[in-house]
């Protein structure tokens, strides 16, 4: 499950794990902030463990800051197995070749990331991050990747001109007749 960091509009920062990549915007968490807070960067996220020996450190890592502040603890190993269980993540001993072996597959992956941010930019390393994650968890290959993400993109595009009729809650938007009319 991907991080993000979020910045509204007075210049609040703050991190979430979002479960959907399409949470492009949020509420503030800042006290007595009513603004909205846009996404502004991703990470992939995957726990090695044990790694943690005081609950403290549990409750900052399975939990996000607005969360914390809503009142919610992780008081037990339980709570923290039925944490990571909702949050779809995996203790990992890294001191087993497992372990050591996802360490190295993670530090590749941020390698790859640097790379592209560094030579093409922000967006496109989001897009490796999509592009890697979709792949792993589908088994599509590049090409089926490349079909699905132009479809996408030009749905998305198509959306943001207004040629389709999004305020309708039924699945199945339509698009809209060229004089006006849906």
């Amino acid at each position: 499950m991907p991080l993000y960091n979020y910045t509204c509009t007075d210049g609040h920062e703050f991190e979430e794990l979002v479960r959907s990549s399409d949470v492009d915007v949020l509420s503030c968490i800042a006290d007595d902030c009513t603004c909205l807070a846009n996404r502004s960067t991703v990470y992939a996220v995957t726990t090695i463990g044990p790694v943690f020996e005081h609950m403290e450190a549990h409750n900052n890592s399975l939990l996000s800051k607005r969360q914390r502040k809503a009142g919610m603890e992780l008081r037990s190993a339980k709570d923290v197995r039925m944490m990571q269980e909702k949050l779809g993540l995996r203790p990992v001993d890294p001191k087993s070749r497992e372990g050591r072996d996802l360490l190295e597959r993670q530090m590749d992956d941020s390698r790859d990331i640097s790379r592209v941010h560094e030579k093409d930019g922000r967006t496109a390393a989001i897009d490796h991050v999509y592009k890697t994650e979709m792949t792993n968890n589908t088994g599509w290959t590049d090409g089926q990747y490349s079909n699905w993400k132009s479809t996408h993109d030009a749905a998305i595009t198509t959306a943001k001109r207004g040629d389709v009729d999004l305020t309708s809650t039924k699945r199945g938007a339509t698009a809209k007749s060229p004089v006006g009319g849906t």
